[in-house]
């Protein structure tokens, strides 16, 4: 019986740290839908749970230019499911049709069947980033 409830216990403890993650965090099944979500995915998609878990495509959140870009990186995920592969940075759409910038990081589990994406939203910093490289070009002319 403690096993059990150790089981329990470990189940929930992972559920808390896939919730509360700062993390955005999607899993996205072998045909590319959305099964889960974490808040963080939530808060930066704009999108509720109902809205997007089991009803959208991944693919359907991100800009069609960094498409391509993606699919790479699915093979090489593929390709190395064991490997600790690098982050790579992609532009998607939240509810409302903003841009936003994020690195994501992807590990495929469940053999294979399941890619868990984590998502850093860094749209703020590469505003900040432009921003700075104008003003710079502003006071050398």
């Amino acid at each position: 019986m403690s096993n059990r409830n150790e089981i329990f216990e470990n189940i929930e403890m992972l559920q808390a740290l896939y919730e509360h993650s700062a993390s955005a965090t999607i899993l996205v099944d072998n045909r590319g839908i959305i099964k889960m979500v974490n808040c963080e995915m939530v808060k930066i998609c704009g999108y509720s749970r109902e809205e997007i878990e089991e009803t959208k495509r991944w693919d359907e959140l991100i800009i069609p230019e960094d498409l391509a870009t993606i699919e790479k990186y699915l093979k090489l995920l593929r390709a190395r499911p064991n490997e600790n592969v690098a982050n790579i940075e992609i532009r998607f759409k939240d509810k409302v049709g903003s841009i936003k910038t994020a690195y994501l990081k992807g590990f495929p589990f469940n053999k294979e069947k399941i890619i868990a994406f984590t998502l850093t939203d860094i749209t703020e910093q590469k505003q900040y980033e432009k921003e700075l490289i104008e003003a710079r070009e502003k006071a050398s002319e």
